[in-house]
């Protein structure tokens, strides 16, 4: 007996004004991740399909925020 099991993961999909992929501002295109907000994929809009969450401004996907504030932190009066 064979038994087959169905995975589905669950997809976000972001569609911004512009996408930066590292290299060139990207228009009409739709970023894909899982619901961890791994990068999967960035795909074309016209196969996107629907439940595309659209935003206005600049995506950067794989940017990681690593500023500070100094004057926030244990460094205040150094």
């Amino acid at each position: 007996m064979k038994i087959t099991f169905a995975v589905t993961m669950q997809l976000r999909k972001f569609q911004a004004s512009e996408i930066f992929d590292g290299r060139t501002l990207l228009h009409d295109k739709v970023l894909i991740t899982d619901t961890t907000g791994t990068i999967l994929d960035l795909i074309d809009a016209e196969v996107a399909g629907e439940e595309v969450e659209k935003w206005e401004g600049l995506l950067l996907p794989g940017l990681i925020n690593a500023h500070c504030h100094l004057e926030l932190s244990h460094l205040k009066d150094v």
